[in-house]
């Protein structure tokens, strides 16, 4: 095939529009137009060529962000878990229309689930898709399991108040909570006490570490992770909310 037919299939342009959808910063344009070319220029049939060049640059950024997500590197493992967040939220803003005021609220929640899920699952060992090529589309099947999930939830609390929604929340949170030395507060009858005491911390900061390490179970490098800080930086935040959880008025009473 020429150069001209090339030209027309805009293979230049898919290149970069793949690598801006799925793998800004890890996938190279030259590379992957000298991929498509070479497929291409095997290849026949106008309208099937076309969408099957749209298929390979797909798998082929979705291999290199695998293979980011994976890395030893911090930079580069940020850099991919960036751009899945990215990816994962455009098809959420096209899912979740028509859930009306929760609909942000659905998004919010799925997402970050979503991103929990995939980064523990990455963790183990042999985890994740067995091939690199399938990695956006084994990330859009979590997706869509969370989203099932958040979606029952809404639907579980619909009839219910705003304060028995916020209950019902806290509730399922810390079922989910790991075993801590706070458990058996976070566990106990005096849930309203903690949730308020908690809420009057000033530092936004420090309720929302409580929150995720303490009722949502995640480790400091899963968190670290998902805000793209160091662990470092988890482990001090954590530290201090805790002494200035104890610090709050009446904390020894409910500890205790």
């Amino acid at each position: 095939m020429s150069d001209a037919a090339f030209d027309r299939l805009g293979l230049v342009e898919l290149a970069q529009r793949a690598i801006q959808r799925y793998a800004r910063g890890l996938v190279d344009v030259d590379w992957l137009y000298e991929q498509l070319a070479r497929a291409a220029s095997e290849g026949s049939g106008e309208a099937t060529l076309a969408r099957s060049l749209e298929m390979l640059a797909r798998g082929l950024c979705s291999g290199a962000l695998c293979a980011a997500c994976l890395s030893s590197e911090e930079r580069v493992r940020e850099r991919g878990f960036e751009n899945l967040r990215n990816y994962l939220g455009e098809v959420l803003a096209h899912t979740v229309v028509g859930m009306g005021w929760r609909a942000e609220e659905v998004r919010a929640e799925t997402l970050q689930q979503a991103m929990v899920e995939i980064f523990k699952s990455l963790r183990k060992q042999n985890g994740g898709p067995v091939q690199p090529a399938a990695f956006l589309k084994w990330a859009r099947v979590i997706l869509f399991r969370q989203l099932a999930r958040c979606r029952r939830q809404v639907e579980d609390t619909d009839g219910l108040s705003l304060e028995e929604q916020a209950e019902l929340t806290l509730a399922k949170l810390i079922d989910r909570a790991n075993t801590d030395p706070l458990e058996a507060l976070l566990r106990s009858e005096r849930l309203h006490e903690l949730k308020r005491t908690i809420a009057s911390m000033r530092n936004p900061q420090y309720r929302a570490v409580l929150l995720h390490i303490f009722f949502r179970g995640l480790e400091e490098r899963e968190l670290a992770a998902l805000w793209r800080v160091r662990v470092r930086d988890i482990s001090l935040w954590r530290c201090r909310a805790l002494k200035a959880l104890r610090r709050q008025p009446g904390i020894q009473q409910l500890l205790w």
